[in-house]
Protein backbone atom coordinates (compact mmCIF):
# COMPACT_ATOMS: atom_id res chain seq x y z
CA UNK A 1 0.00 0.00 0.00
CA UNK A 2 2.62 2.54 1.05
CA UNK A 3 4.81 2.03 -2.02
CA UNK A 4 1.86 2.56 -4.36
CA UNK A 5 0.81 5.67 -2.39
CA UNK A 6 4.36 7.04 -2.45
CA UNK A 7 4.71 6.43 -6.19
CA UNK A 8 1.38 8.12 -6.95
CA UNK A 9 2.36 11.11 -4.81
CA UNK A 10 5.72 11.58 -6.51
CA UNK A 11 4.18 11.18 -9.99
CA UNK A 12 1.55 13.82 -9.20
CA UNK A 13 3.73 16.19 -7.16
CA UNK A 14 1.85 15.49 -3.92
CA UNK A 15 3.03 15.22 -0.31
CA UNK A 16 2.76 11.59 0.92
CA UNK A 17 2.41 12.77 4.54
CA UNK A 18 -1.07 14.10 3.67
CA UNK A 19 -2.58 10.59 3.73
CA UNK A 20 -5.68 10.81 5.93
CA UNK A 21 -7.72 7.68 5.17
CA UNK A 22 -7.07 4.03 4.41
CA UNK A 23 -10.13 2.02 3.41
CA UNK A 24 -10.25 -1.76 3.58
CA UNK A 25 -13.17 -2.71 1.36
CA UNK A 26 -15.20 -5.93 0.97
CA UNK A 27 -13.83 -7.69 4.05
CA UNK A 28 -14.62 -11.40 3.77
CA UNK A 29 -12.25 -12.92 6.34
CA UNK A 30 -14.54 -14.76 8.78
CA UNK A 31 -12.43 -13.91 11.82
CA UNK A 32 -12.36 -10.21 10.87
CA UNK A 33 -16.12 -10.11 10.28
CA UNK A 34 -16.75 -11.75 13.67
CA UNK A 35 -14.43 -9.28 15.44
CA UNK A 36 -16.08 -6.32 13.71
CA UNK A 37 -19.55 -7.52 14.75
CA UNK A 38 -18.36 -8.15 18.32
CA UNK A 39 -16.66 -4.74 18.64
CA UNK A 40 -19.69 -2.90 17.31
CA UNK A 41 -21.99 -4.86 19.59
CA UNK A 42 -19.91 -3.92 22.63
CA UNK A 43 -20.09 -0.29 21.48
CA UNK A 44 -23.90 -0.56 21.36
CA UNK A 45 -24.06 -0.47 17.58
CA UNK A 46 -24.20 -2.73 14.53
CA UNK A 47 -22.98 -2.74 10.92
CA UNK A 48 -24.88 -0.19 8.88
CA UNK A 49 -24.50 1.63 5.56
CA UNK A 50 -22.35 4.75 5.26
CA UNK A 51 -21.66 6.78 7.36
CA UNK A 52 -21.54 3.69 9.60
CA UNK A 53 -20.14 3.83 13.11
CA UNK A 54 -16.91 5.63 14.04
CA UNK A 55 -14.93 4.23 16.97
CA UNK A 56 -12.06 6.09 18.61
CA UNK A 57 -8.75 4.25 18.66
CA UNK A 58 -8.63 5.06 22.38
CA UNK A 59 -11.48 2.61 23.04
CA UNK A 60 -11.11 -1.16 23.31
CA UNK A 61 -13.57 -1.55 20.41
CA UNK A 62 -11.52 0.76 18.16
CA UNK A 63 -8.34 -1.09 19.04
CA UNK A 64 -10.07 -4.37 18.31
CA UNK A 65 -10.78 -3.18 14.75
CA UNK A 66 -7.16 -2.12 14.34
CA UNK A 67 -6.16 -5.61 15.47
CA UNK A 68 -8.23 -7.42 12.83
CA UNK A 69 -6.43 -9.07 9.90
CA UNK A 70 -7.58 -6.14 7.76
CA UNK A 71 -6.52 -3.56 10.32
CA UNK A 72 -3.08 -4.47 11.55
CA UNK A 73 -1.65 -4.04 8.04
CA UNK A 74 -2.53 -0.34 8.29
CA UNK A 75 -0.63 -0.02 11.58
CA UNK A 76 2.31 -1.94 10.16
CA UNK A 77 2.37 0.30 7.06
CA UNK A 78 2.49 3.45 9.19
CA UNK A 79 5.26 2.03 11.37
CA UNK A 80 7.33 0.55 8.55
CA UNK A 81 7.12 3.56 6.20
CA UNK A 82 7.31 6.46 8.65
CA UNK A 83 10.23 8.05 6.80
CA UNK A 84 7.96 8.65 3.80
CA UNK A 85 4.58 9.00 5.54
CA UNK A 86 5.75 10.96 8.55
CA UNK A 87 4.50 10.22 12.04
CA UNK A 88 0.90 9.39 11.08
CA UNK A 89 -1.28 7.68 13.67
CA UNK A 90 -4.68 6.00 13.52
CA UNK A 91 -7.21 8.34 15.18
CA UNK A 92 -10.38 6.31 14.67
CA UNK A 93 -11.92 3.50 12.66
CA UNK A 94 -15.25 3.77 10.85
CA UNK A 95 -17.06 0.49 10.18
CA UNK A 96 -19.74 0.47 7.48
CA UNK A 97 -21.52 -1.64 4.89
CA UNK A 98 -20.51 -0.65 1.37
CA UNK A 99 -22.85 -0.33 -1.64
CA UNK A 100 -22.29 -3.99 -2.57
CA UNK A 101 -23.34 -5.14 0.92
CA UNK A 102 -19.81 -5.99 2.07
CA UNK A 103 -18.07 -4.98 5.27
CA UNK A 104 -15.62 -2.06 5.08
CA UNK A 105 -13.32 -0.32 7.53
CA UNK A 106 -12.03 3.23 7.08
CA UNK A 107 -8.98 4.08 9.19
CA UNK A 108 -8.83 7.83 9.93
CA UNK A 109 -5.25 9.08 10.19
CA UNK A 110 -3.79 12.11 11.88
CA UNK A 111 -0.28 13.57 12.01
Amino acid sequence: MAIVWETLCWQNDRDPTKLRYVIRNNIVNGDAVALIDEALGKAGSYMQPWPGKELSIFTMEGRTLLGTPNGYGVGFMLMDHWLVLGHLKVKSVTAFINDAGGYSLMFNLTP
